[in-house]
Order: structure tokens, then C-alpha cells, then sequence
């Protein structure tokens, strides 16, 4: 069973129509997510997809940097988390897996179990590149950010599924 699919150029003109009101009344940004692959579809969350954590981070004291997504409406969605090890103090700025020691992103089709996968841990790792244009701080921690976030994730298939051509999954957001 294959995923439905949204053309790119539809989906780039769908996000560029929407960006023009992209702050929300809490202060926050509306999250646009892309995905394009063997899964494409656009994901739009109104008031902002990322947050920051310490009480999960992989290293006591760091920030973990989180997005979460998910394409609701469709009967093929993929639900998106991604996890970034930033530090003890991110700083606005391009992030990567140079730059990060611990980082994983996991997308699963509930409908169909295809999954997603890239990180540090994770074979093929794939890739990313997050660049941080502001961070938004309360009592001293980041609690929201403003960027955007190219991501590269291997497709893993269960037994007798079919999810779609190719071996690799691509997502951008803009948050």
C-alpha cells in the first residue's frame, strides 16, 4: 500500500501562502512540516511543533531540542519525533551531526508501520541541518525556538509492506 502524495510544488505554495501569518496569539510559531520521499504530504501545526527538555536529555544538564509532528487527516499519517542534544546552552546558530553527539529522528505510518529512522545511533545515521534563527527563554532555559530544519531518514519496511520506491525519506519544517 502506498502513501498518498502531494506534489512538492503544492506544498511549497501551500507553506508559502500560510508563513505570511506564522505567529500564533501565544507568541509562538506555526509549524509547517514537509515530507517528501516515499511518504509526501504537508503537516501544519497552529501553534508551534518544538520545545526544549532537560529531563530527557541524554546528558544530564544539556537542552534537548524536540519537534513533534504529525499529518492529521489522512489515513497514511506519519507521526514525527525528533531529538536534538544541544548542549547546556544553545545559542541561535547551524546545528549538525558534526556539531551534535546525540540526536534521533523516528517517523512512523501507523497505518501501514513504515518507519523513518536517522541518529547517532541508527545505521545508516542519515543527516541534518538545523539552524536556530532565535530561541525564546523563560527562568533561564529555552522553551521555544524559530528556524528551520532539513532532515534525511532511511526507510525500514515490515515484512510484506510496501512503503514506496525509495530507501530515503526527506522532511523539512519551518517553525
Amino acid at each position: 500500500m502506498s502513501a498518498p502524495r502531494l506534489s512538492l510544488a503544492a506544498a511549497a505554495a501551500l507553506l508559502v501562502a500560510t508563513t505570511a501569518a506564522c505567529t500564533t496569539g501565544s507568541g509562538r510559531r506555526n509549524c509547517h512540516v514537509i515530507y517528501s520521499g516515499n511518504y509526501e504530504d504537508l503537516a501544519t501545526a497552529v501553534d508551534g511543533c518544538t520545545s526544549f527538555s532537560t529531563s530527557s536529555a541524554p546528558v544530564p544538564g544539556h537542552e534537548l531540542f524536540e519537534l513533534h509532528s504529525a499529518v492529521a487527516g489522512t489515513s497514511a499519517g506519519v507521526n514525527l519525533t525528533v531529538q536534538l542534544d544541544l548542549g547546556v546552552a544553545p545559542a541561535p546558530g547551524d546545528y549538525s551531526p558534526a556539531k551534535v553527539a546525540h540526536w534521533r529522528a523516528i517517523g512512523v505510518a501507523p497505518s501501514t508501520g513504515c518507519r523513518f529512522v536517522a541518529g547517532d545511533t541508527i545505521a545508516p545515521n542519515g543527516d541534518f541541518r538545523l539552524r536556530l534563527l532565535s530561541i525564546a527563554s523563560a527562568d533561564g532555559h529555552p522553551v521555544a525556538a524559530h528556524g528551520t530544519l532539513h532532515l534525511e531518514q532511511s526507510v525500514h519496511a515490515p515484512e510484506k509492506v510496501d512503503c514506496g520506491p525509495g530507501s530515503r525519506e526527506t522532511v523539512d519544517a519551518d517553525f
